[in-house]
């Protein structure tokens, strides 16, 4: 029997013991992965598209555990890992505790220390790692898992580092160059980062490739369905779950979402405290912009004629009902609508065009003041440009200034809370054809390092659009009063997390 022949039998033993101890059994498609891997009969790298969900990192640690308990020939004074490589710390630090607890479930003896598993009498372990290059060197490795490759950063939260940490993770198992095997798991991003291009090379000498969505690789827990519940939109949906990378650049907003957006209904019954958003500039190519938002809960029409009646319980309480009735007569019971709180967005206006050398900043804010003073706002939000001055300037006028800076991670989710609003019709925007048509121009485009970048297309502006990304870091931030997202009622999950 060959190595790879005795690591899938090993593999199909632990996973016959995870099931009976109570965990998920092995999805078929799963098993036909690990039977074309290990009886290949020279790749030693399984590069694996699979949508969230999918099991990567269940089977992830039966694949580690078969490793680890199989036969290597290791120095007598020396002990060799085990690793796994995760996007950060957090889910770093999870697979340690899962692979001591897996080990303890079949009567194996170990010892954890931080991120680090010993396997007692045994010189092999277990160690995890967040994807920084500095933090995978410095010892020995039998073989070794990336998960979720394709959404790695670096720890500024710019470039995908995985080309430079799999280089360092293959050197370090250079010593077991013939029998160390290499598992690459992830969704897809975009078509150029590092993942994506090994999964394009295919079946080859050196690897194999395997692709499936995500009721593919778990459909015991999975349907297509359900996943089309959690993302109704395509794009995302088949890039997140059809495990479909996304290539090239993209409407960020669908234009019937815009459409409804600026038709809907503005009249409202109660408000939360408005705030004034801005969107800076510095006078020289781009407008300052600004805007007057405020969560509003819609009115609810009372049809005529609407008569109460008293009805009685058992125990002579009184419960009063409401009827209306119908053009043929009849009598039917009436409840009001529910009323789904929106955000209305009004006054949106700007100063456009080289104005630095006749308009200051003082001339702005001063104008703005009048603004917030007319519509009872106390509060200003904008993004990070020129915070400190604008803050001491907004604060001369008696006004709070808060800036929610432009980052990796959090454009994203701005971008993706504007999406829901716009989805779920939760936001209402005034006659303004500058912001429909950044609305209708903005795109997403992923760079090849893996990361999302948002602008208007070409040299387009998207200064207004900037206004509705704001509001949403300062609802995120739980700073516009009023907001359905605060309430149980509401859930709104950001980036897929």
């Amino acid at each position: 029997m060959t190595a790879g022949a005795q690591r899938l039998a090993l593999l199909r033993d632990i996973d016959d013991r995870s099931i009976q101890s109570g965990q998920y059994r092995r999805p078929a498609w799963w098993d036909g992965v690990a039977e074309r891997f290990y009886l290949h009969p020279t790749a030693m790298r399984l590069v694996a598209r699979v949508g969230r969900g999918g099991n990567k990192s269940t089977m992830g640690r039966r694949f580690a555990l078969a490793e680890m308990l199989s036969e290597w020939r290791i120095p007598g004074n020396e002990r060799h890992y085990f690793a796994w490589v995760s996007e950060n710390v957090e889910e770093a630090a999870q697979r340690p505790r899962q692979i001591e607890e897996d080990l303890r479930t079949f009567g194996i003896p170990c010892t954890r220390t931080g991120g680090t598993v010993d396997i007692d009498g045994m010189p092999v372990g277990f160690k995890a790692f967040p994807c920084r290059i500095g933090a995978v060197s410095g010892f020995r490795c039998i073989g070794f898992i990336c998960d979720e490759e394709a959404k790695w950063r670096n720890a500024d939260g710019s470039a995908n580092p995985a080309k430079e940490v799999v280089a360092s993770l293959r050197a370090m198992c250079v010593t077991h160059a013939a029998d160390a095997r290499e598992w690459h798991f992830s969704a897809p991003v975009g078509t150029g980062d590092h993942h994506a291009e090994q999964f394009e090379l295919g079946d080859t000498d050196t690897q194999i490739t395997a692709h499936a969505a995500s009721w593919e690789a778990n459909p015991d827990a999975i349907t297509e369905a359900a996943t089309r519940l959690l993302e109704p939109d395509e794009r995302i949906w088949r890039r997140e779950y059809a495990a479909i990378p996304q290539s090239g650049s993209a409407a960020v907003f669908a234009p019937e979402a815009i459409d409804r957006a600026f038709e809907r209904e503005r009249e409202y019954e109660s408000s939360g405290e408005p705030v004034l958003i801005i969107d800076p500039s510095s006078g020289r190519k781009d407008s300052w912009t600004w805007g007057v938002a405020r969560w509003v809960t819609p009115a609810t029409p009372t049809p005529e004629p609407l008569v109460s009646r008293p009805s009685y319980g058992p125990n002579g309480e009184v419960d009063w009902n409401y009827f209306t009735q119908r053009p043929d007569g009849a009598w039917i019971r009436w409840e009001p609508p529910q009323a789904h709180a929106f955000l209305l967005v009004d006054q949106v206006d700007g100063v456009e065009g080289r104005f630095f050398a006749e308009t200051s900043a003082d001339d702005i804010v001063n104008r703005l003041a009048w603004v917030c003073r007319r519509n009872g706002i106390r509060c200003v939000h904008a993004d990070q440009r020129d915070d400190f001055t604008l803050a001491s300037l907004f604060r001369k006028v008696g006004l709070s200034y808060t800036s929610h800076p432009y980052t990796a991670t959090s454009k994203p989710d701005a971008v993706a809370h504007v999406r829901m609003w716009l989805r779920d019709g939760r936001l209402a925007l005034p006659a303004h054809e500058k912001l429909r048509k950044e609305l209708l121009s903005f795109e997403e485009r992923i760079t090849p390092s893996g990361a999302f970048t948002f602008s208007a297309r070409g040299s387009g502006h998207d200064d207004y659009v900037c206004l509705l990304l704001t509001s949403a870091l300062a609802d995120l931030a739980s700073a516009i009063e009023g907001s359905p997202l605060h309430t149980p009622r509401y859930r709104h999950v950001v980036g897929g997390r």
